[in-house]
Order: structure tokens, then C-alpha cells, then sequence
């Protein structure tokens, strides 16, 4: 509102400045009227008001060290630090804090830019920021940062501040280096809002940090919202690479447990890490290294990490099955099964892993084409589950119906239809027992509903069939209907699910076709061909469907002939 004034557009053309003059002067009079110094001196003033920009003080008494804390450079010392404290209390009040930093944002940013830069030069500046922020937490620190990194960026403070950004952000790495176990740490959390300057600063610490600082960072790191993936693998790997110089050669596992532990912890964020960046390669070898240290580990205390190294190679066989290596995942679902089995021995609560565990050695099996030796897993996973399901409906109904789902499935593909008619309806009661929370169960309850009809049909229930088929494609409309929703004023925008979903919904009304027509229902059959034709036809335009399933396809074509060969159907829309 300020900037519309013709006499502030002519004086100031930047509205931030022009705020910021303005909120001078009522700062200059509220001083005044309080009888601080600080009135007399604008520079100071500014370089006081700072402070609260930068961090919030948790009481008065840190609020007032902070004030003197700026020495030479403030006004504000000795007995009249106090005072100023509670007047700038009175300024920006807070509810929960002892005083707000200034707002809108960009307001304090643009006081951080100036008062620091108004130094002259980056060592001054630095001085003045080791100053102002001698009396920070952690927290305050990265409060702190995140405030002089936005202030230090050109795109943000504009063209006409370029050389006072650049002067901030030369003076941001000293304040780095000399307090790295705040400020280091704090500019790492803050990372997307920080000039080069002090990226390079953050790094150079990183390669020269030893394992306390490393390990501090990392954990903050772990939940930091502002810090880029390839800068977290990189502390990370240097934490692993410290704490595995610093331990002995031998023995060392039983006699630096608590190293150990924190080696193990690290490992797996590596792996995480640099799953994430594109490097499931090197994410398994990581979770290799971290089960073999595991192991280790379990043998010197059962009872204290043997359920760590059972989730180790349940780890281990996941990223070894992402990769393809379905030999290898096998042989550790294998040995993660035969640990949870020792667990369970002792401690009945991991019945649910060791039920996981014996779904993924039977769910390898058949995918190794070893459907038969599969089967007998595959039925003792269900049979726990069961137990499990007995005594708590609610918590253990999913993983039954993972169970009775995959078993069902098996004992159809091995031509064992009554069987596999059985398990299927019982995945379908079990599927009834939770609250679906999320499109991916949504999703999978249709592929329930899906091989129930299968299996129905397969003994000659057709009519059964017909009815759950119908159901599945109720859903699975539901389930494209949910994904395109959010994005129907962006057109041009195709969320990332829409194709698997799209042919999903395809083959699923292609196969209610099928079983119309097999019940002598033809109109009803026609009608959703013509849908299924429609939606393949759909899904054939999206983009990120590669026209890769062959079998899609052809069920397709055969479906289109049957459609334009069908009596009293022919027509040019078709």
C-alpha cells in the first residue's frame, strides 16, 4: 500500500525499503519514548532489531545475553540490554515465544540483508553475525540460517541488491566454520535455501568432521525437509566411513556394541540414500554390508539383535528381488524365514514378520517356476495368518488376505480350482474386515475381486462370476475416477498412476465380456466391449504407457473383430 504513495514510489522504489523506513521510524519513537539510546543511533537500531529477525529467543534472559552479546556493535549493553529485550517484546509479541520475529518474511529477510551488509565487508559482516547469533540452540540456528540464506538469494532479494546478496553470502561461511556444531548443521538442514558459497562451506566441514559432528548431522538430516538427497549420502557415506576406520580389526562387535548399533543404523540410511538416487546397485551392497554386520552382531546377543538381523535380510531380499536376482532374494527370504522362526520361539509378537517371511519364499518359488514346492509355504503362511486373524480381525485382516490371495492364486495356476475357489473366498471375507485407507488397497481389492471371479468361473459358477467381475470393474473405475480428480483443471497434467490403473480397468471389462457372452447375455456383453474398447483406447494415448502388454493387446484386437462382426452391432463409431 506504501509503494501506491507517489511520494514513496519516487523516494523509495522498492516496497520492501519502503516498509522497512517506515517501521524505523515507529521503532525510533517507541525507543524515544522509552528512553533507550538506541534512538539516537539508526545503524544500531537496525542491527538490534536484528536479533529477533534472525532467531526467537526462548525467555527474556537469553533474549537480553543476546542483546549484549552484540558488544561494541549495539547500543544495547550492560543495563539497558534488558529493557531492549522487553521492548522489542512489546514490538512483535508472540504467544508462544518470547518475542516473533518480523513479519511478512520477506520483510525480515530484507532487515537481515541490510543490517548485515551495511558492515562493508564480509569479514565485518561475519563478525557481526557471530555476534548477533553467539546465543543460538540448534533450533534458533536454523531458524537463523534459513533467514540469511533467503536474504543472501539474488532471485529473491532482486537485480537491484545483487552486490549486498553477494557480500551476505561471503560472509555466511565463516559463521559455518567457526561454530560448525550449529551452524554447519543448521545451513545442512537449510540447504535449498543457501547460496553456493555456503553449500561449498557445509561440504568442506562434512570432509573434515569427525564422527560426533557427522553423526549429529545425519540424524538431523533424517527428518530436514530442506536438505537435497545427494547431500545426505554424502554425510551419510562419510559417517560410515568414519566409524569403520575408528573401530579395531577384530572383535569389535562384542566389545563396541553401541558403535556397533550406530554403524548399522547408518548403513541403512546409506542405502536408502542411494536408493533414492538412482543406485539400487550400490543400495544393496550397502544392505549387504548391514545384514553382515547384523549377523555379527545376533551372534553375540540373540536375544538382543537377532529380530535386527531377521529384518536385515528381509531388507536385503527386497532390494536383491528389485534388482531381478530372484535366486539370490530366495536364498535370504530363506535365511530371514529361519530367523524369524527362532525369534517367534521367544517371542510369540513377531508372528506377523515370520508370516511375511514365508510369503515371500513361497511368492519366489512361483515366480521361479517352482509353483508346487511354493504351495505347501504358501499354506503355512495362510494357516498363521489365520491364527493371527482369530484373536484380532482388524489388525491382521490385510496381511490375510495377501496370504489367501497369492495361495489362491497358485493352486489355480497348478489346475487346483475348487481349492483355489476356497482360499479366494476367504480372502474376500478377510478383505471385508479393514478399512480401506488409500487408493493402493483400493486397487488390490479389485485384484481380489478379480481372481474370485476368475476361480468361480473356472468351476462353472458363472453367474457368481459375472457378479464379482462386475464389482471389480465398479472399482476399478473408482480407483481411475479417484486418480484423475485432483487433476481435472490441469488437463495436460497425467498423474503417474493413470496408466497401470487404465489397464487394469481394461482387462477387467474385456474379461466381464467374456463371461457376458459365455452366459448368453450379448447386449450386455456388447455394451462392455464398447466400454472396454473406449478406455483402451484411452489408455493408448496417455502418456507413460509404452504399449509394452502384448497380451493386452491382442485381447484387444480379438475384441474389436468380435465387436464389429456381431450381429445388429456394426456401426462407424465402433
Amino acid at each position: 500500500m506504501l509503494a501506491q504513495r507517489e511520494e514513496t514510489r519516487s523516494a523509495a522504489p522498492d516496497p520492501l525499503r519502503a516498509v522497512l523506513g517506515h517501521e524505523q521510524r515507529y521503532w525510533r519513537r517507541i525507543s524515544r519514548e522509552h528512553g533507550l539510546a538506541l534512538a539516537l543511533d539508526d545503524v544500531r537500531l537496525r542491527q538490534t532489531l536484528l536479533v529477533p529477525t534472525l532467531f526467537a529467543a526462548a525467555d527474556g534472559e537469553q533474549a537480553a545475553n543476546a542483546l549484549q552479546a552484540l558488544g561494541e556493535l549495539s547500543t544495547a549493553q550492560g543495563s539497558e540490554a534488558r529493557p531492549a529485550a522487553q521492548l522489542l517484546r512489546q514490538l512483535y509479541p508472540h504467544p508462544d515465544l518470547y518475542w516473533a520475529p518480523m513479519q511478512p518474511d520477506r520483510l525480515g529477510e530484507a532487515l537481515a540483508l541490510d543490517v548485515v551488509t551495511e558492515a562493508g565487508t564480509a569479514d565485518a559482516a561475519a563478525r557481526l553475525l557471530v555476534a548477533v547469533l553467539s546465543q543460538c540452540d540448534a533450533e534458533q540456528a536454523e531458524q537463523a540460517m534459513v533467514v540469511l540464506g533467503r536474504a543472501a538469494n539474488p532471485f529473491l532479494s532482486g537485480p537491484t541488491m545483487t552486490e549486498r546478496t553477494q557480500l551476505l553470502a561471503a560472509a555466511l561461511p565463516a559463521l559455518v566454520r567457526q561454530q560448525p556444531r550449529w551452524f554447519a548443521i543448521a545451513a545442512a538442514a537449510s540447504l535449498t535455501w543457501q547460496p553456493d558459497e555456503v553449500r561449498a562451506a557445509v561440504v568442506s566441514v562434512v570432509q573434515r568432521a569427525d564422527t560426533d559432528l557427522l553423526d549429529a548431522m545425519h540424524v538431523r538430516l533424517s527428518t530436514a525437509g530442506g536438505a537435497d538427497q545427494e547431500f545426505k549420502l554424502l554425510v551419510t557415506q562419510q559417517l560410515v566411513s568414519r566409524l569403520e576406520a575408528a573401530l579395531p580389526r577384530r572383535g569389535w562387535v562384542r566389545s563396541h556394541p553401541e558403535e556397533a548399533i550406530r554403524l548399522a543404523r547408518a548403513l541403512s540410511d546409506l542405502a536408502i540414500h542411494l536408493e533414492i538416487v538412482g543406485e539400487p546397485e550400490q543400495a544393496a551392497k550397502a544392505t549387504e554390508r548391514r545384514a553382515d554386520l547384523a549377523r555379527k552382531m545376533a551372534g553375540t546377543d540373540p536375544a538382543r539383535y537377532q529380530v535386527g538381523y531377521a529384518g536385515c535380510l528381509d531388507d536385503l531380499a527386497m532390494r536383491l528381488y528389485s534388482l531381478g536376482r530372484l535366486e539370490p532374494a530366495l536364498r535370504m527370504c530363506e535365511s530371514a524365514a529361519r530367523e524369524w522362526e527362532a525369534v517367534v520361539r521367544r517371542e510369540a509378537q513377531y508372528a506377523p514378520q515370520l508370516v511375511d517371511a514365508w510369503l515371500g519364499v513361497g511368492k519366489l518359488y512361483v515366480e521361479t517356476d517352482r509353483r508346487r514346492r511354493g504351495l505347501p509355504v504358501l499354506q503355512q503362511a495362510a494357516g498363521l495368518a489365520i491364527e493371527l486373524a482369530k484373536s484380532d480381525k482388524l489388525t491382521h485382516g490385510r496381511q490375510l488376505a495377501r496370504c489367501l490371495y497369492l495361495f489362491s492364486v497358485t493352486l489355480s495356476r497348478e489346475h487346483m480350482h475348487s481349492a483355489a475357489v476356497e482360499q479366494a473366498e476367504l480372502c474376500m471375507t478377510a478383505a471385508g474386515w479393514y478399512e480401506l485407507e488409500s487408493l493402493k488397497e483400493l486397487s488390490t481389492t479389485a485384484d481380489y475381486m478379480e481372481n474370485y471371479s476368475r476361480t468361480l468361473a473356472a468351476v462353472g459358477r458363472t453367474n457368481e462370476a459375472i457378479e464379482w467381475k462386475q464389482k471389480c470393474a465398479q472399482t476399478r473405475r473408482q480407483v481411475v475416477g479417484e486418480i484423475v480428480k485432483p487433476f481435472l483443471p490441469f488437463q495436460f497434467i497425467v498423474p503417474g498412476e493413470l496408466p497401470a490403473a487404465l489397464e487394469s480397468l481394461v482387462i477387467t471389462l474385456y474379461g466381464l465380456a467374456h463371461l457376458l457372452r459365455r452366459a448368453q447375455r450379448g447386449e450386455e456383453a456388447e455394451e462392455i466391449a464398447a466400454e472396454a474398447s473406449r478406455a483402451h483406447v484411452r489408455l493408448a494415448d496417455t502418456p507413460g504407457f509404452e504399449g509394452g502388454n502384448r497380451a493386452l493387446l491382442e485381447l484387444s484386437e480379438e475384441w474389436i473383430y468380435r465387436i464389429a462382426s456381431s450381429d445388429g452391432f456394426f456401426r462407424d463409431e465402433h
